[in-house]
């Protein structure tokens, strides 16, 4: 019976590294639901040249990217957010313009710095030329995108009760259903039923953002703990290169940094 066992444990120990290829490595990415068009199109790529490796890819928003690799629950976090975060290895990744969109039908095409800010101040804001009151649709806080246009707009009057969604999405489903909603979105979640402003007479387009002219663009970052080893270093060097970046974006309407 011996000799049965012995053969046993040969047969095992052949198959050991066999079997440890074979386990899938699964990897965790959430983030920015401005980027997450991005994010999915570059990990698709990966994915079919590493059919190993699993990637979970989920939105989020900024804020909860950053909790959730901070707390070891995901692997890379996409960040759009201004502020540095503390023990986590940061890296450029990519840049969109952020649209200030309203629906076809309410005739808008254009707005200055100065009026947004006028508006958005108002206990009653009215679209300029019309009766129409402006419904604000904004995202919600540890957004990137709010944040951003938060800076550069001027924050809410406190007596407005603005419409507030989680992801870039449903900021346009909205505000295509919505009569005299407004709310600012990537480039990517465009519909043919909203109109993007042009800003201080500057259109958004990728030729713009990259000469500096648009004025409101989100920049987002790869983020990790510490310096990640293995397939996650791999992937990140995949995700984080500049000719990729470029190839998958640009038809998204992203570039790198």
């Amino acid at each position: 019976m011996a000799w049965r066992w012995l053969l046993a444990a040969a047969v095992l120990g052949g198959l050991a590294p066999w079997l440890l290829r074979s386990v899938p490595v699964r990897i965790r990415v959430a983030g920015s639901t401005a980027f997450l068009p991005l994010v999915l199109r570059m990990v698709a790529a990966y994915r079919r040249e590493h059919p190993g490796v699993e990637i979970d890819v989920t939105g989020g928003g900024s804020g909860f990217a950053l909790a959730q690799l901070q707390r070891g629950v995901v692997d890379v976090g996409v960040s759009d957010l201004p502020r540095a975060a503390p023990r986590l290895v940061t890296r450029p990744w990519a840049r969109t313009p952020v649209l200030m969109v309203v629906a076809r039908r309410l005739g808008v095409t254009a707005i200055r710095r100065s009026a947004i800010r006028s508006l958005r101040g108002s206990s009653r804001p009215v679209w300029p030329g019309t009766r129409r009151p402006v419904i604000f649709v904004e995202r919600p806080y540890g957004s990137g995108t709010q944040a951003l246009v938060e800076r550069w707009a001027g924050p809410l009057n406190p007596r407005l009760r603005p419409v507030i969604l989680g992801a870039n999405g449903l900021v346009a489903q909205v505000v295509a259903a919505t009569a005299g909603a407004t709310g600012f979105l990537d480039a990517s979640d465009l519909r043919a039923d909203l109109v993007p402003l042009r800003l201080d007479g500057v259109t958004p387009t990728l030729a713009n953002v990259a000469a500096g002219r648009y004025p409101l663009v989100l920049t987002a970052r790869i983020l990790t703990r510490a310096r990640p080893g293995g397939e996650v270093r791999r992937l990140v060097r995949a995700l984080t290169s500049t000719r990729a970046v470029a190839a998958a974006g640009r038809p998204l309407g992203y570039l790198p940094p």
